[in-house]
């Protein structure tokens, strides 16, 4: 079966368009953690991975940011109750490598020395922003908490029912910041009957342990929330949609928009990619909501060779001394650690506070200590370690 892969750039003017306020910053979708260290995060774009089969839809999502907060949040309408589970930095990293398009020339030379440029293409193709859920008001009396679990890093819990104003009422109580035109915002996925994923950090977790999530709910119809985005996005934010399936996908509200090769400043890489996106799909016909296609064709331009590997094995862990773990870590490729040169780089947001809960180093140990946990044994077993088996 050969799926198809698609994958857009929403115009970088689009959040802009729909009534961003910039006094009213908030993390993630529309609300941050509140409190005393409380500190808004500014969204700077956002990846979304759209799996479909014909009776569900898996959505794996990822943020990204810029600002020191250490408490975060977001919200995340779903047209049903989701199953959430962690999803993969190593995923988007791969998705990104294969389909965002490069540009550049070739020079030739005739006979009189005249110089021509040429080079570089970009894959053109539909998507399908769709539109899902069935109308509705919402039920009176306050939303249900219908989930409430841990899933990585995150505290998940997802809210069904309610009117808007009950459900911006639930997370200011409990413990969301809210922003002044949070109900507004909210009643336009009620009137579809759409639950609402409230989703923060666990305690004595920060924002260098976000990681994505994957949201799975039975449908056909894959969702963009820009409305709920736009509250803390940046005024010029990209937002990518990738799909997985067997058919091309197209917008339903949005325009599909083609760029124009002239402006695009081919001999520095293309450099002003993002501004002539935004021109683009800022011009008459779009009016700031539009998407542009990058790629759409097999999905074996993605590279799978660091999503998965044979290699991976939990087996050896079980029986594994504390000094081993690395070793092991080492050899499936899933940390790159050198006691040579005393450096280590976790190829997962979540690999190193595992190891920290875990495996703990003393107080004021640089992780760089994780590359030779052997080095000075001591009676316990190991450096930072007691030796026993995890």
């Amino acid at each position: 079966m050969n799926r198809r892969l698609t994958a857009l750039t929403l115009s970088l003017l689009t959040l802009g368009a729909i009534g961003m306020s910039r006094d009213a910053l908030a993390c993630g979708g529309t609300f941050c953690d509140s409190g005393p260290a409380a500190t808004p995060v500014d969204q700077t774009g956002e990846n979304v991975l759209f799996v479909l089969d014909g009776n569900t839809v898996e959505a794996h999502v990822q943020i990204q940011y810029v600002g020191g907060a250490s408490r975060f949040a977001w919200i995340v309408p779903m047209p049903k109750i989701p199953e959430v589970s962690v999803g993969s930095q190593l995923l988007f990293n791969a998705l990104l490598q294969g389909t965002v398009p490069t540009y550049g020339y070739t020079q030739q030379f005739d006979q009189c020395g005249a110089q021509t440029g040429a080079g570089g293409s970009l894959g053109i193709g539909p998507f399908n922003g769709g539109s899902a859920g069935t109308a509705g008001t919402g039920s009176a009396g306050g939303p249900t908490v219908v989930v409430d679990k841990v899933v990585g890093s995150f505290e998940v819990v997802v809210l069904q029912g309610g009117t808007a104003q009950e459900v911006s009422d639930w997370l200011q109580s409990n413990g969301y910041q809210t922003v002044p035109n949070a109900a507004p915002l909210l009643q336009k996925y009620v009137d579809k009957s759409y639950v609402f994923a409230a989703i923060k950090l666990t305690a004595g977790t920060d924002v260098t342990e976000i990681h994505p999530l994957v949201f799975k709910y039975a449908g056909n119809e894959p969702c963009v929330p820009l409305q709920l985005t736009a509250v803390a996005a940046q005024p010029d934010m990209g937002v990518r949609a990738f799909f997985l399936g067997d058919d091309r996908v197209f917008p339903s509200n949005y325009a599909h928009v083609m760029l124009n090769p002239v402006r695009v400043d081919w001999r520095n890489s293309a450099n002003n990619y993002d501004s002539v996106v935004s021109r683009a799909v800022d011009s008459p016909g779009s009016d700031g909501h539009g998407f542009v296609t990058e790629y759409a064709g097999v999905s074996s331009v993605v590279s799978s060779s660091a999503v998965y590997s044979t290699s991976w094995n939990a087996g050896p862990f079980r029986t594994a001394t504390a000094e081993q773990v690395i070793t092991l870590l080492n050899q499936q490729g899933l940390v790159n650690c050198s006691s040579y040169q005393a450096y280590c780089v976790f190829n997962h947001p979540l690999l190193l506070p595992l190891l920290e809960q875990f495996l703990p180093l003393p107080s004021g140990t640089s992780p760089t200590a994780y590359s030779c946990l052997g080095c000075d044994v001591d009676a316990g077993g190991c450096f930072g370690c007691d030796g026993a088996q995890i």
